[in-house]
């Protein structure tokens, strides 16, 4: 609704031929003009990630060597860096380049102060089972801990910063040190770059920058008798920007500062995406005006423009002439007549998407790591009860026949013996009792435990070879294995 009202306001404007520009007959270009002006002054959403990747990796890594063969953790010398360390060191450990300084990192931390820290893991050293599962997950951290550091340099918004300084600026950007347009020394000067008319190739043309097209529509020319306000109230700006003067090489910062003023209380505040610079570009699309039976010059003037035109916008509404901008092919990106600001603009909202989904990618990637160190954790749990049932399993029967209550004393030192709750509950033959005061016997054996002591002692009783090849110790053997295997899935 808005654009059709700038639509036929703008219509209006430019069939009028009498008088001067006077206040207010850029209202409604101008009202178009501010939504990529107000994307382009927008500031970069400050996109900050928390996370405890190197922590993870480097516990991880630490782990990994601790169950790993001395072999390969004596050629680890923790005096150097890969960058730093001498060629012969390089050449006998090919392939190491990537990670070698992660596990210099992972060797002072199991040799240094925090080794006790990994003690529980020792037991584990030179297990080949322990070996795969740890690398296995430390394989995919070390991917995912390189992934996460490439993605925090693209939360970075140099690159959306620099694009939106040339909407505004023009090509040096941010580094322009004013806002100086060099219209030359004659108002017809202005007209030739307003209008894009006879000019040289490397002269400005409308489309540079937004403030290019601002200064076009808003300040005030030869004659004029909007007094600076043909845009809004509060935009003249008398000291340097709306002087009746025919050399028009000015600084307008001031005018342009107030002009953005204007803009942020007449458009409100939008997150800088495609789709607002795609929104943006038909609200300025949809004020343009084109020739009608009296004006007979030009097409997608932004503005106000009197008679026929033929003077162009030169600065005042008067005597075929215009405070106007014409875009010699519409609103386009493309060709040498493109719109640059626009570009930029659309450079700029492509770079914050691309921002916005590397923070995105860090969260899920940190969600997975914080996974793999929950594995990790209950590979440990898996680890020892399986050693701990395996231990069980394999000793020997006494060669007299024992009573059942001889096997169910024996079966409750052995729960007895588990001095944590989490290892006691992981052996279904134990149960934990806490109302216990005895520390010692807080483990003891449960119901299910009960069982096969009983049937222990009835086989033994039967002539059995004492092997333990039924009941319950029989299938936890059996299936610790497979436990292990679906920790990582």
């Amino acid at each position: 609704m808005k654009q059709a009202i700038w639509a036929v306001l703008v219509t209006a404007f430019t069939s009028r031929t009498e008088g001067n520009s006077a206040k207010g007959d850029n209202a409604a270009a101008f009202a178009a003009l501010c939504h990529p002006i107000r994307l382009a002054t927008s500031t970069p959403s400050n996109l900050q990630h928390q996370d405890n990747a190197d922590s993870i990796t480097a516990t991880i890594t630490a782990i990994n060597l601790t169950v790993a063969d001395d072999t390969f953790t004596k050629k680890i010398e923790h005096d150097k860096t890969w960058q730093s360390a001498p060629e012969e060191y390089k050449n006998a450990r090919p392939g190491w380049d990537k990670y070698h300084d992660t596990w210099v990192t992972a060797k002072k931390e199991i040799t240094g102060d925090n080794k006790e820290k990994y003690a529980d893991w020792n037991a584990f050293k030179g297990n080949k089972a322990a070996q795969e599962q740890v690398a296995h997950i430390a394989e995919e951290v070390f991917t995912i801990n390189s992934d996460v550091k490439q993605l925090k340099q693209k939360l970075a918004a140099t690159k959306v910063q620099e694009e939106l300084d040339k909407a505004i600026n023009g090509p040096n950007g941010e580094t322009a040190t004013d806002k100086t347009i060099a219209f030359g020394d004659s108002w017809a000067n202005r007209a030739k770059i307003c209008s894009q008319t006879s000019r040289g190739q490397g002269d400005l043309k409308p489309g540079t920058s937004l403030l290019l097209d601002s200064i076009c529509l808003c300040a005030m020319g030869d004659d004029a008798t909007d007094g600076g306000k043909a845009c809004c109230d509060t935009c003249a700006e008398t000291t340097t920007a709306d002087q009746h003067t025919g050399s028009r090489s000015v600084n307008f910062r001031a005018k342009w500062n107030k002009l953005v003023e204007a803009c942020n209380k007449l458009i409100k505040t939008e997150a800088l995406t495609i789709s607002a610079v795609q929104r943006a570009a038909n609200a300025v699309a949809s004020a343009l005006g084109q020739k009608t039976a009296t004006q007979t010059n030009y097409d997608n003037v932004l503005g106000t423009i009197a008679g026929d035109g033929s003077t162009g916008c030169k600065g005042n509404k008067a005597s075929d002439e215009g405070t106007c901008v014409v875009y010699k092919s519409g609103l386009t990106t493309e060709g040498t007549d493109a719109v640059q600001w626009l570009r930029h603009l659309q450079a700029a909202a492509q770079a914050e998407e691309s921002r916005n989904s590397a923070l995105r990618q860090l969260e899920t990637k940190a969600n997975r790591l914080a996974s793999l160190n929950k594995t990790l954790e209950r590979l440990f749990l898996a680890l020892r009860h399986t050693a701990t049932t395996s231990e069980t399993a394999h000793t020997p029967a006494p060669a007299a026949a024992k009573s059942t209550k001889a096997n169910k004393e024996e079966a409750e030192k052995e729960c007895n013996k588990i001095g944590k709750e989490a290892d006691c509950k992981a052996n279904p033959k134990c149960t934990w009792n806490p109302e216990e005061k005895d520390e010692t016997k807080k483990c003891t054996l449960s119901e299910e435990g009960k069982q096969p002591a009983e049937n222990t002692a009835a086989g033994n009783q039967a002539g059995t070879d004492g092997k333990n090849t039924t009941g319950s110790n029989s299938f936890l053997i059996n299936k610790a294995p497979l436990l292990l295997a679906v920790l990582l899935f």
